[in-house]
C-alpha cells in the first residue's frame, strides 16, 4: 500500500472513531430527551434539529436563497410544532396551505414577471421542509402518544441498526456500485447489510 493509500486509510479510521466517540457521548442526552425529559423539551430539542436543518438544505439547494423566504420557511416549521404540541391537528391542514401560500405569495410580489429559477427556488423550499421538517414533527407526535417514547426508542434503533449494518457490510464485502452519481461510496453488498 503506498503512503497515499496509508494516510487515507488512517484518515478514515479517526473520522470512524471520532463518530463513534461522539455517538457514545450524545447517548446519555439522547435517551434524557426522548424517555424522562419533559415532552416540551423533546419538542423544543427537535424544532431547533428542523431549523438547523432546514437552513443546511437551503444552504444546499438554494444558497442565494433570500431571507424573506428562509424565514416563510421557518414560520411554516414553527407553526407545525405549534400545532403538534398544542394537539390542533385540525389546523394541520390550514398550515399546510399556509406554508405553500408564503413562498407564493412571496415571489409573486417580488418577481412578478414569470421567471423558472424562481419557480424552481418555490419549490425546492416547499419540497425541503417536506423532506426535512415533516419526518421531525412526525416523531414529536409519535413521542406525544401513550407510551410515544418507547416507540421513538425502537425507531432510532432500527434507523441506527440499519444504517451500522450499511455501513459495516458494506466496507468489508462491498464491491458492486449502487448508484454512484448520486453517491459513490455506496455498494449493493452494503444495502443489503442494511436491510
Amino acid at each position: 500500500m503506498t503512503d497515499k493509500g496509508t494516510a487515507a486509510s488512517r484518515k478514515g479510521d479517526n473520522t470512524h472513531l471520532k463518530r463513534w466517540i461522539t455517538g457514545l457521548l450524545a447517548l446519555p442526552l439522547v435517551f434524557y430527551l426522548i424517555g424522562p425529559a419533559p415532552g416540551w423539551l423533546f419538542m423544543f430539542f427537535i424544532f431547533a434539529v428542523a431549523v438547523l436543518a432546514t437552513e443546511e438544505c437551503y444552504r444546499i439547494m438554494t444558497p442565494d436563497l433570500p431571507l424573506a423566504l428562509r424565514i416563510c420557511g421557518h414560520i411554516s416549521t414553527a407553526l407545525f410544532f405549534a400545532a403538534i404540541f398544542l394537539r390542533q391537528l385540525m389546523a394541520l391542514p390550514f398550515i399546510v396551505m399556509i406554508w405553500g401560500a408564503l413562498p407564493m405569495t412571496y415571489l409573486m410580489f417580488a418577481r412578478p414577471k414569470h421567471d423558472p429559477q424562481w419557480t424552481a427556488m418555490m419549490g425546492r423550499i416547499t419540497l425541503s421542509i417536506t423532506y426535512v421538517v415533516m419526518p421531525l414533527v412526525m416523531l414529536t407526535a409519535i413521542r406525544l402518544m401513550p407510551r410515544g417514547h418507547l416507540w421513538v426508542f425502537f425507531l432510532l434503533s432500527v434507523i441506527f441498526a440499519t444504517d451500522t449494518g450499511a455501513f459495516y457490510c458494506g466496507r468489508i464485502l462491498g464491491r458492486h456500485k449502487l448508484y454512484e452519481a448520486v453517491s459513490p461510496k455506496k455498494t449493493w453488498e452494503g444495502a443489503v447489510g442494511g436491510t
